[in-house]
């Protein structure tokens, strides 16, 4: 969510946990392709999403409980819509997670609960790499549980990966396609998959057969306004290895101009990951040969809500029934299926679609949609159907 990507003076060596020989394991949410998990700040309760790569978050209604002491120090960090900014500093006191007690760490303040669309997903908080750093992680997918150590488990069945620390101090490790390596960000903060932005690698791509799709329109770095010449372009990505040692027949690869090199969950989720970033160091066992890689199922629109237009065309996948429909970016959807979206609140978009990781308001079974959207004050009605 947030990178950092400069710093004054380094705010990673603050912090202790108090316990000594521990292991604590907890089950995490999977929300929207995000690991969401509770902890406790002085009695209350709040929800942070886990993420490798990015610095820790917290609320600001934590100022008014006295567990925030301003510091000297500010780091400059970039937020989802990619606005740059100095953030200052504070020291929380105390932090609880999973009976295990963290003190005097750095953290920087902002307010997801009134940033929409991260709103939508409820969170309260990050715990970020400069938390991560001072213990062992193990995230198992399959179970959503997490296991925090300060001792290396049994790691027989895993492949040692040496980890870098990127220009935003967080964790990367290579990926070797051919002759050439990438530095991929460890990012369990994102729920795509594996993006690599690399001009070479991409031509290639393109000349080969292993383009999928192309979505065009507004995505999550231009979500205050419409960009009909945004798109994501998605690939079969073959035959490549992870620092040289794992080999991985097929992933998807998603590229969008301007985007960073990063592992998502949706990669990392085929894999059984232990995180030890104070030895630079990443665990991983393949739980199956590739990552699973599906043709688009569905009518090939994404929506987004905003205040004017509520209920809109965000996006449009290229080749899609929606691509050969009169459909476009921008149109304001009145009904899908006979359901009234005209009056769809933010808090209905939320629930539908972000939230249950959805891109529309549809049964999966459904092979025919009809819909009515609105433009330039006319009424277009549309049938679309997965047969054509």
């Amino acid at each position: 969510m947030f990178s950092l990507f400069q710093r004054k003076k380094s705010p990673l060596s603050h912090g202790s946990i108090r316990e000594k020989n521990f292991k604590e394991q907890l089950s995490f949410r999977d929300d929207g392709g995000l690991i969401l998990i509770d902890l406790t700040i002085t009695n209350h309760t709040y929800t942070f999403m886990l993420d490798s790569g990015a610095f820790s978050v917290v609320p600001s209604s934590l100022l008014e409980l006295g567990v925030l002491e301003p510091l000297e120090e500010s780091i400059y960090t970039r937020s989802t819509t990619k606005v740059e900014q100095e953030s200052q500093l504070y020291r929380l006191s105390q932090l609880s997670l999973a009976g295990i007690h963290f003190e005097d760490f750095s953290v920087i303040v902002d307010d997801f609960a009134y940033e929409f669309p991260l709103s939508c997903l409820g969170f309260d908080g990050i715990l970020g790499y400069n938390f991560l750093e001072k213990f062992i992680l193990e995230i198992d997918y399959q179970k959503k549980s997490l296991i925090l150590s300060d001792t290396l488990s049994d790691k027989r069945e895993h492949t040692e990966i040496k980890l870098h620390i990127n220009e935003t101090n967080a964790p990367s490790f290579k990926i070797a396609y051919k002759k050439k390596s990438y530095l991929v960000g460890l990012d369990s903060g994102k729920n795509d998959g594996l993006m690599i932005n690399d001009t070479a690698l991409i031509k290639e791509l393109e000349n080969s057969d292993t383009f999928l799709e192309r979505i065009m329109g507004t995505f999550s770095s231009d979500f205050n306004g419409l960009n009909q010449h945004s798109f994501i372009d998605k690939y079969l990505f073959k035959d490549f290895k992870i620092d040289g040692k794992i080999p991985i027949e097929s992933a998807t690869l998603l590229h969008e101009e301007g985007s960073v090199n990063i592992a998502g969950n949706e990669f990392l989720s085929h894999f059984h990951i232990i995180l030890h970033l104070q030895k630079k160091r990443l665990y991983l066992r393949k739980l199956d040969a590739s990552s699973e890689v599906r043709g688009r199922e569905d009518f090939g629109f994404i929506t987004f809500w905003s205040e004017e237009k509520r209920l809109f065309i965000a996006a449009i996948v290229q080749g899609s029934p929606a691509y050969h429909s009169k459909l476009k970016i921008g149109d304001k959807i009145m009904s899908i299926n006979e359901l009234d979206t005209l009056n769809f609140s933010q808090e209905e978009y939320c629930k539908h679609t972000l939230r249950s990781k959805r891109v529309m308001l549809y049964d999966e079974d459904d092979t025919e949609l009809s819909i009515i959207v609105k433009r330039d004050g006319k009424l277009i009605r549309e049938q679309l159907s997965l047969s054509l």
